[in-house]
């Protein structure tokens, strides 16, 4: 009788702690966001330091994700909000995430220098 519990107890405790399609999703879009972030923090560390401040574009770079999506469906109002800094934090650290110069050139969100 215990060995038949201790068998149930263990399958009912896997069959609860299994990845359901949900988790799978969620740890799929996880991976993914973390992908980016860390691509991000890749391309920024190796651009010239006139072009992209690690330090001070921090949280440029942390919203990579943010930025990327916003990219893609070409959300010029919802890329500004990805960072709290608005356009000029976008503007001044335009070299810290890949495709965002490009972007913002195109778009004419950062003032000509």
């Amino acid at each position: 009788m215990r060995f038949t519990a201790a068998i149930a107890t263990f399958l009912a405790g896997h069959a609860l702690a299994g990845p359901t399609l949900h988790s799978a999703a969620v740890r799929t879009t996880a991976s993914s966001d973390q992908d980016i972030i860390a691509d991000a923090i890749r391309f920024a560390a190796v651009q010239p330091e006139a072009s992209c401040s690690i330090i001070d574009c921090a949280s440029v770079i942390g919203a990579a994700v943010c930025i990327a999506a916003d990219i893609s469906t070409d959300d010029i109002p919802g890329l500004v909000d990805c960072v709290s800094s608005g356009a000029s934090g976008l503007c001044s650290c335009a070299g810290c995430v890949p495709g965002l110069g490009d972007f913002l050139t195109n778009n004419n969100i950062c003032p000509s220098s």
